[in-house]
């Protein structure tokens, strides 16, 4: 449906179709952003590193009168990943990410009590939002590299009676990560998911579905390849598509203005083709699923915010490779925020253990700790 000129063009229409739904004497034209710089040190490692992290802008246009608004959101980012947090393959190095891109580009327009969005997208999957400066904790949760971070394409949002919504999505293939390995997207294949909302005074809820092509072939390749050092790529047919699903369920409640709970849980099955099996024809299974747990509380200028995740990886009959296993990884997290106007400081602590760890495994620690101390400013 989405061939590869397209994806350029989807941001070029949904651009285009913004600054003709809005070239109107009610337009309203305005911008936000941010700065944050770090401290990153690995306790375990003994090593760290000075981050820029993150720059964002967002500019926003908006027509109120004719129910329309156009987004544009550009992310640079310079941060070293000391690879704490890595229990998926035996390389613990450093890797430096020096990247300048666009996260959000779309416009979206109201028919009443449907809403629709067209270009490209933070995903509705997940409580975590992508800007770090939005997170009650600064880094995220391990359920967060299991999500999609945006999408291509197109999201309709319906409003019913009694707080209800229900909501629709077709996308580009989008960058799977699975098995501690990654797979290409595809020009001729679509991702698509919905959700069920329900939001009455301070609670909310929001069920979740993300379904998504996976080349299968590749996947595992690429998972052997990390674990093994040797390119196991030759072993398996390319082309071989599979499927990954993700369930998911979101619940926040506002106590008060000072104190806010929030829960999170990720269920994924990875679908493989009867054609991909390890070196001596072994059919594969697999699965990941975890929740976290926020709270936070705020005390003046001062807001503590604990989080704690779960996550669960069980991998079946790669006998040649270690055998099934399944891995439970326990994440706390603790952060506390100092806000005076624009300006927030704060300090965080990151502790990751492995309570279960049944991998081929070469030297990896029962526990990681990663600290943060930075800083932000709000526009």
């Amino acid at each position: 449906m989405f061939k590869s000129a397209k994806k350029a063009a989807l941001v070029a229409a949904a651009l285009s179709l913004s600054a003709s739904s809005l070239m109107a004497s009610d337009l309203k034209l305005n911008y936000s952003g941010y700065l944050d710089a770090n401290y990153q040190f690995n306790a375990d490692e003994k090593t760290g590193s000075f981050n820029s992290h993150q720059f964002g802008l967002d500019i926003n246009a908006a027509d109120d009168k004719a129910g329309a608004k156009g987004v544009l959101s550009l992310v640079y980012q310079n941060v070293t990943d000391t690879n704490y947090n890595n229990y998926f393959t035996q390389n613990q190095v450093n890797a430096t990410y020096d990247t300048l891109g666009i996260d959000q580009a779309f416009v979206e327009k109201s028919f009443g009590d449907l809403d629709v969005k067209l270009g490209k997208f933070y995903t509705f999957v997940g409580y975590e939002v992508a800007p770090v400066v939005k997170n009650a904790n600064h880094t995220n949760s391990l359920l967060f590299g299991a999500e999609p971070l945006n999408h291509e394409g197109i999201l309709a949002a319906y409003s019913l009676p009694f707080g209800l919504s229900v909501s629709g999505l077709v996308a580009n293939n989008s960058v799977v990560s699975a098995i501690g390995a990654s797979s290409s997207p595809k020009n001729d294949v679509v991702d698509y998911g919905a959700q069920v909302g329900f939001v009455k005074g301070d609670l909310a809820a929001y069920l979740n579905y993300f379904a998504q092509p996976v080349e299968t072939g590749t996947l595992i390749a690429n998972y052997l390849t990390n674990e093994t050092g040797y390119p196991y790529a030759s072993f398996f047919s390319g082309d071989v598509w599979g499927k990954l699903d993700t369930i998911n369920f979101v619940s926040t409640y506002k106590v008060s203005d000072t104190l806010s709970f929030a829960a999170e849980y990720n269920y994924r099955t990875l679908e493989f083709p009867s054609e991909v099996t390890d070196y001596f024809s072994n059919s594969l299974s697999y699965k990941d699923q975890g929740y976290s747990l926020y709270s936070s509380l705020t005390l003046g200028s001062v807001t503590i915010s604990p989080r704690f995740t779960q996550y669960f990886v069980d991998v079946e009959t790669l006998s040649y490779f270690g055998g099934s296993y399944t891995n439970q990884i326990n994440q706390y997290t603790l952060t506390a925020k100092y806000k005076t106007g624009a300006f927030t400081a704060y300090v965080e602590g990151d502790v990751q253990s492995l309570a279960k760890y049944e991998t081929n495994d070469y030297g990896n620690k029962n526990t990681k700790t990663n600290l943060l101390a930075g800083a932000s400013y709000e526009f």
